[in-house]
């Protein structure tokens, strides 16, 4: 089968695949700072694996071509209209396209293997999630050297706020939650469907368990998507009336049991009431540091927005945006996320504006293998197609980053996936 013309002769050894997997999915919270940029250190893999990927198959997708040029003329030309930086547009306009770059290079030397990738991705999730149910355990019997992981700078988690907030070895269990939840869709399909798709069903318990453990309302945000993503393709009266029965009575168990996730949905419930004015006390605890904060972020993606409605203002040209609009300025939280809006749907919107978002949602749709509406796709396929998807909206919803947690990689996947997919049916 041949994919953009390139067919890769030999496969990388799998400790390296494994190792560039892990490392840029999962291993992404150290940096160091340069000035300008944050230096992460897993920048490191991509600098030295990619001159010996480019090297021994050379070769590019014709329509990345097409986006990074259209990348960089709608990005010079807001530079020049003074509503970007150089630097700004630069560092975000290089950081992706030698991201997507590279990714796209790695499945090539995969032969665009992308459940190898999975098979990979989702064993460690299993890892990652024992140690943050080693760490909740941990904590509860009071073992502080099994859940205390600040020695490689992470916080302590405490009992604040009835919510224990466990994040295994990510700075917060939103980012847990979301580089988890393609894990979490592959996991609640394997339970409800009594399959062991790459992991085998006990370790989709655990999985699940320590996303629900988290008290992340970015992880139970995860769940609901993953949920609407199964019911979507497997519908059948009986089976979603169950769920949707399990649904409620556990969304108010949380609601009620866990006071961080009460809070962030009271502040929400707040700013559709109150508006502005919910920017107004900062320190009154009414309203949930993280909340305020991706709030602020749509504020100024609606402002910019108001002024370049259709294609916003250029990749990069987020933090301009938040220099003239934020609600936060002279609070403890001014700075915080000034880089990417806390939320990728945020920083679409600014940089790209509405055709932005816009072109987003066709790729997703036309590229989306589903059970219910392609003809016959292989069962992997519309599972691990939903399961991206997954990412992609919790991205949107909690994650600013373009090319994080190995985001490029699973987009990439689920474009190949669909690909390869209508290849072998169209045989």
């Amino acid at each position: 089968m041949q994919v953009d013309k390139v067919q890769p002769t030999k496969r990388l050894n799998f400790w390296l695949t494994s190792v560039i997997i892990v490392t840029c999915v999962f291993f992404t919270l150290a940096s160091l700072p340069l000035g300008v940029i944050d230096f992460y250190y897993y920048y490191l893999i991509i600098l030295v694996f990619l001159p010996f990927f480019t090297f021994y198959r050379p070769s590019v997708n014709k329509r990345f071509l097409i986006v990074v040029t259209l990348l960089i003329l709608h990005g010079i030309l807001h530079v020049f209209l003074k509503n970007n930086t150089l630097g700004g547009f630069l560092k975000n306009f290089l950081g992706v396209t030698v991201a997507y770059f590279f990714y796209y290079q790695f499945l090539g030397l995969i032969n665009f293997n992308y459940r190898k990738f999975f098979k990979i991705y989702t064993q460690f999730c299993f890892w990652v999630a024992l140690l943050g149910l080693i760490q909740y355990i941990s904590f509860k019997i009071g073992f502080r050297y099994g859940y205390d992981y600040s020695w490689m700078g992470l916080r302590v988690i405490s009992d604040a706020d009835n919510g224990y907030l466990i994040h295994s070895i990510f700075s917060e269990p939103a980012h847990f939650g979301i580089v988890l939840s393609p894990a979490l869709f592959i996991s609640i399909y394997n339970i409800f469907e009594s399959k062991d798709l790459f992991i085998t069903r006990l370790k989709s318990l655990a999985i699940i368990l320590a996303i629900i453990l988290t008290s992340s309302s970015t992880a139970y945000a995860a769940i609901l998507f993953s949920l609407i993503f199964y019911l979507v393709n497997n519908y059948k009266k009986k089976k979603s009336f169950l769920l949707i029965l399990v649904a409620i009575p556990l969304f108010l168990v949380l609601y009620f049991t866990i006071h961080k996730f009460q809070t962030r949905v009271n502040s929400l419930i707040t700013f559709n009431t109150e508006g502005q004015n919910v920017f107004e006390n900062t320190t009154s605890g009414e309203v949930d540091g993280s909340t305020l904060i991706l709030l602020n972020g749509f504020y100024v993606a609606s402002q910019n927005t108001r002024a370049h409605p259709l294609f916003g203002t250029g990749i990069g040209s987020y933090s301009t945006a938040f220099e003239k609009f934020s609600l936060l300025k002279g609070t403890w939280m001014e700075n915080l996320n000034k880089e990417d809006g806390n939320s990728l749907f945020n920083r679409l919107l600014t940089e790209f504006g509405i055709v932005g978002l816009l072109l987003l949602v066709y790729f997703l749709k036309s590229h989306y293998v589903s059970k219910k509406f392609d003809k016959s796709p292989d069962e992997d396929d519309w599972v691990l197609s939903s399961a991206v998807l997954v990412l992609v909206l919790s991205f949107l919803l909690r994650q600013g980053h373009y090319f994080i947690n190995g985001f490029p990689l699973f987009i990439w996947s689920f474009y190949f996936i669909k690909k390869i997919n209508s290849n072998e049916r169209n045989r």
